[in-house]
């Protein structure tokens, strides 16, 4: 398994090596979709890290606090971050999922987010401006991505929503 900083490493890389404008909370949601996508295909979390069901979608706390010093976000930079520490299968399987999800713009992916069962099951009962602690249940996340990642019918309706 790996560690959920090193999959962010490597998305930062990506995103920034085909000249894609990443923020944070953007990040926070491709990271819940490698691990959601990588629980349905192969039945196993990606990375170790859990999510928080938040009101703008999920948030590991860890990546939240890396990023987040004296209440302002630091730049996405990814230091000392070696390519060798993400298997090769593990940075394709990313980088389908990347092509995939970065089509998106972040309110997009946040209608999606609470669109989908996991997010609504962890928020259940809370207002839908409300904070919610609640982590996303892993279980959930295996199902709803059991068959595969994002359909392409389901990327078009998104994208012609705009």
């Amino acid at each position: 398994m790996l560690n959920i900083h090193d999959v962010a490493d490597y998305i930062i890389v990506r995103t920034n090596e085909v000249g894609f404008t990443l923020v944070i909370p953007f990040l926070q949601k491709l990271l819940y979709y490698c691990q959601a996508n990588y629980l349905g295909l192969y039945h196993k979390p990606l990375f170790n890290g859990k999510f928080k069901a938040r009101v703008f979608g999920p948030l590991n706390e860890e990546v939240a606090s890396r990023f987040f010093v004296n209440y302002a976000y630091v730049e996405l930079i990814s230091k000392n971050f070696k390519i060798e520490l993400i298997p090769e299968e593990s940075r394709n399987f990313i980088n389908q999922l990347l092509e995939n999800y970065c089509k998106f713009s972040d309110s997009q992916l946040i209608d999606i987010v609470r669109s989908e069962k996991p997010w609504k099951e962890a928020r259940k009962g809370y207002h839908s401006s409300g904070l919610c602690d609640v982590e996303i249940d892993e279980e959930l996340m295996r199902k709803q991505f059991s068959d595969s990642v994002l359909p392409i019918n389901q990327i078009d309706y998104y994208m012609r929503r705009g």
